[in-house]
């Protein structure tokens, strides 16, 4: 059922660098919905366990190369182990570095790469096999604050599974006030312009992780990583949230706030400095882990070795919410006659926001309607939670599709993870290839299989006379 309610929106023709018609070939695995749930630690055992220990440095230029997969160009465009940029304290109240520096744009590739991960780590004599989970930081925030849209790449080698996220951004300006002031803050180096990059290791439950984390500067007294960040002030639950899960995952512990004057935007007027253990409350850091652990669960639940998958994560911040004046959600609607149907171009949107509900959604358990068969039991029978779905007149892309679906055809995404097989192999510094057996011959060698041009006549004649003659000579002699 079309709803006219809807502005027009321009169709777009990619999602986070990736084709529209990529995802017409795919093929839905699992919705995290139908995850069976485990039952969780609700302890902070997962957050305190995690045990951020740092293995390695790089230094990764700004611009980066368009092939993911050429390790030569991303050698050229780094530095291991990493240039460091010391943590300077500027004198205050101070002026932002000007913001009128020529070429500050810099265009991402559409393509991101783990390589800079892999290298780093092959030099530092890591072995990424003994890890479950390899993946840049940006993924696993995403899991843990599950508040933003996003597309992941995931490929499992043996028992390691690597992600890979498609960002939805294209460039990024040095001239913003952030790389201002981390540019304010922090010694700079004439050999490579470029972002400081921390090898870490940690471990979510029973799974061990390796990431390569961002990290603006480090202290030149005791080489501990800190995190500089530029606004008018702290303000916030989730800011506090957001802060700490950078932080926390990279193993940060402290984070410094250049605080804006409120005279004059482009002026630090003060410094405050946190401690990332008092950000965010415990029972908001337990949740996100929590989170965490059961979407790696998840994967690693039904990623199968050597196929390509994407994660994705969908839904329409701009839809009402689930809550509605009516008790359980609307369950009825009366039809407007004099309703004139939306544009064709309209209902074609990617996101299906043209569309409603018009019928009760079809529950899990095969009904419409939430129906226990154990309600008139014991009473001292565990409560169980009813299912909910949609109700009536919800737009469809107010739904959201937390999915992990596979590739049916050749396509962009089996391109980019196509050849990592094989510097998984190289980056692994003890990995000797095991070599194929030796041809072996079906015959033996020998005159009777033996391939030879057949004689001409004048050769057969010359052959037959020898043969002849021989056999006369032979005679002459048994008769002496």
């Amino acid at each position: 059922m079309a709803s006219s309610l809807q502005p027009k929106r321009k169709k777009k023709r990619r999602q986070n660098g990736l084709p529209n018609s990529l995802f017409t070939r795919l093929q839905l695995v699992m919705a995290l919905d139908d995850f069976p749930d485990q039952l969780e630690d609700a302890s902070s055992s997962y957050v305190d366990s995690y045990d951020a220990r740092v293995l390695g440095s790089c230094t990764l230029a700004w611009h980066l190369p368009t092939d993911p997969l050429s390790v030569s160009n991303y050698r050229r465009c780094s530095v291991i182990p990493g240039q460091v940029p010391y943590y300077v304290p500027p004198l205050l109240p101070c002026p932002l570095p000007s913001d009128s520096r020529p070429n500050s744009r810099i265009v991402k590739p559409t393509l991101a790469s783990i390589l800079p991960l892999l290298l780093t780590a092959r030099q530092v004599r890591v072995d990424v096999r003994q890890y479950d989970f390899v993946s840049e930081r940006n993924s696993l925030r995403k899991f843990m604050l599950n508040d933003e849209d996003y597309i992941i790449s995931v490929m499992r080698f043996d028992n390691t599974i690597f992600l890979r996220r498609h960002a939805a951004y294209y460039s990024i300006d040095r001239n913003d006030k952030g790389y201002r002031f981390e540019e304010m803050c922090t010694t700079t180096s004439n050999y490579l312009d470029g972002d400081y990059h921390q090898l870490t290791e940690g471990r979510i439950g029973e799974l061990r992780t390796l990431i390569l984390a961002e990290t603006d500067a480090i202290k030149q007294e005791n080489g501990e990583a800190i995190e500089l960040k530029s606004h008018k002030n702290l303000s916030g639950k989730w800011m506090q949230h957001d802060w700490w899960s950078q932080a926390y995952l990279s193993g940060t512990n402290t984070i410094i706030h250049g605080r804006q004057s409120n005279n004059q935007a482009s002026e630090i007027s003060h410094l405050v400095e946190y401690r990332v253990s008092q950000l965010s409350d415990n029972q908001s850091k337990i949740e996100s882990f929590q989170r965490l652990h059961r979407i790696l669960q998840f994967l690693r639940s039904n990623v199968i070795e050597r196929r390509t998958y994407l994660l994705r994560r969908h839904h329409d911040p701009v839809a009402p919410k689930k809550e509605t004046e009516y008790e359980g959600g609307r369950e009825s609607y009366q039809e407007n006659e004099d309703y004139k149907g939306a544009t064709l171009l309209a209902l074609l949107d990617d996101e299906l926001n043209g569309w409603v509900h018009h019928v009760q959604y079809i529950l899990p358990e095969g009904r419409a309607k939430w129906w226990h068969l154990g309600e008139n039991a014991d009473k001292e029978e565990e409560e169980i939670e009813p299912e909910e779905g949609s109700p009536l007149l919800t737009p469809i892309g107010a739904c959201m599709c937390f999915c992990l679906i596979q590739s049916l055809t050749g396509h962009l995404c089996i391109c980019s993870w196509s050849c990592l097989g094989k510097y998984l192999c190289w980056f692994s510094s003890d990995y000797e290839p095991e070599l194929p057996p030796l041809p072996t011959n079906e015959y033996r060698d020998g005159s009777e299989i033996g391939e030879a041009e057949d004689p001409s006549p004048e050769e057969e004649t010359k052959v037959r006379a020898a043969e002849g003659l021989a056999a006369d000579e032979g005679g002459e002699k048994d008769d002496d």
